[in-house]
């Protein structure tokens, strides 16, 4: 069967223009996959047909990046991202993705689904770009101010996403802190690393920014903020990293500069953020996956891809059953 995606095309810095050519590609690269384009019939480009799995939805309210998330999620009933949301929870696809309006989406996407049982806050799982492919950070920026018990239910999701997405049977998950001793940091962690060490996950105890580094865990749990910071650092830290190997190998690399220039290239290729696409946002009752307000066309096509096979893998049946 294919895989049914509801796509908000009219989500994002570039939207629609980057979107639709970003749906175009992966309808294009994934024949076993149905795109349902949500939007204004004037997206479709002028004199290029839509590849057949592609489909357009007449859709033509949207939340723009700059609006309250809460007011416009209510005021605007027939916007694009709570279309696909609806979409999604009346059976008619698998899976929503949109890069619009991240609270927006967080909002649209538990009105429209409601929570998981047994979980209070969504989270958002991300892996460790290509450094660490398989570990994956939780949260990374839905809930900035947590309890105990909330980064337990993302210590909890975060290992459903890492059996489901890259088979690990029994993911370690390492609490971030600031030190390896345990129950060291704020009350917040204190308690936490309690219920985590009582609980029935693989709790290897506290790590720190090093461990997260060098990949010792398979599971990074902390409140959105810390790591938010430690993605957007890690994104940052590498590009400049490559660009100053660039400015001072080069000059001295002789015959093999092209070669090493490819290379330092490809590496800070490999470690964008416009390979992962989109993360999923774990805790509601389906499945949506939000991407980066910046994408391009081939953000958008890899967060489509990430969306397919979050749902080829069973990800929401693992939560479920979590």
């Amino acid at each position: 069967m294919s895989v049914r995606i509801a796509l908000d095309a009219m989500g994002g810095d570039y939207a629609p223009a980057e979107v639709v050519a970003g749906a175009f590609l992966a309808a294009r690269a994934l024949p076993d996959v149905e795109i349902f384009l949500f939007g204004p019939p004037s997206i479709l480009p002028e004199g290029e047909s839509p590849p057949p799995n592609v489909q357009l939805v007449p859709s033509h309210e949207w939340i723009g990046m700059d609006e309250s998330p809460v007011k416009a999620v209510r005021q605007k009933p027939e916007a694009t991202i709570n279309r696909v949301c609806r979409f999604v929870r009346d059976g008619h696809a698998d899976v929503a993705v949109t890069m619009g309006h991240t609270g927006a989406a967080f909002i649209a996407a538990r009105f429209a689904f409601g929570m998981l049982p047994g979980i209070e806050r969504p989270a958002v799982p991300v892996p460790y770009f290509r450094l660490h492919p398989h570990m994956v950070i939780i949260d990374v920026g839905a809930n900035t101010d947590v309890r105990p018990r909330h980064l337990l239910q993302f210590a909890r999701m975060g290992s459903a996403y890492a059996q489901a997405m890259f088979g690990v049977e029994h993911p370690r998950v390492g609490l971030l802190t600031v030190g390896t001793e345990p129950r060291k940091g704020s009350l917040v962690i204190q308690a936490a690393y309690d219920l985590l060490e009582a609980s029935e996950l693989n709790f290897v105890g506290s790590i720190e920014g090093l461990d997260v580094a060098h990949g010792r865990v398979d599971v990074v749990v902390h409140d959105g903020y810390v790591g938010n910071v430690v993605l957007k650092l890690t994104e940052g830290l590498v590009d400049e990293l490559l660009s100053r190997a660039l400015e001072r190998v080069l000059p001295v690399a002789g015959h093999q500069a092209e070669a090493v220039r490819s290379a330092l290239l490809a590496l800070r290729e490999e470690n964008s953020y416009a390979r992962i696409g989109a993360a999923p946002l774990l805790g509601v009752n389906g499945l949506i996956y939000i991407g980066h307000g910046r994408s391009r066309a081939r953000a958008v096509a890899a967060g489509l891809k990430q969306a397919y096979q979050g749902v080829r893998h069973g990800l929401l049946e693992r939560l479920i059953d979590m």
